[in-house]
């Protein structure tokens, strides 16, 4: 089921070319961390790569080779269900300890 976008997040997705069906994935079976902001960032660790294999049973391997490149995709979500903004990490994420 897709969240509601704002509309920061749908011209993100737009300018960053990540498609809807590794945003629904990555809402789906993405890992959450809490930003410290009121806000939860999803991204795929491994996981959530292994979780998403295990719930796309037959078309898994397919979609990991057509979508491999965006496995480094994230997503803000704020508290309200919305979704905030979308990226590409470049970085890792800093988690506190």
């Amino acid at each position: 089921m897709m969240r509601s976008i704002s509309r920061h997040a749908a011209a993100r997705l737009q300018q960053r070319a990540i498609p809807l069906p590794v945003l629904q994935c990555l809402l789906d079976y993405g890992e959450a961390v809490h930003d410290h902001r009121g806000a939860e960032v999803l991204y795929f660790d491994k996981a959530a790569r292994q979780r998403l294999s295990r719930g796309l049973v037959d078309g898994a391997a397919a979609f990991l080779r057509r979508f491999h490149r965006y496995m480094n995709s994230y997503a803000v979500v704020g508290s309200d269900g919305v979704l905030v903004t979308v990226g590409r990490r470049r970085r890792r994420l800093r988690r506190d300890a």
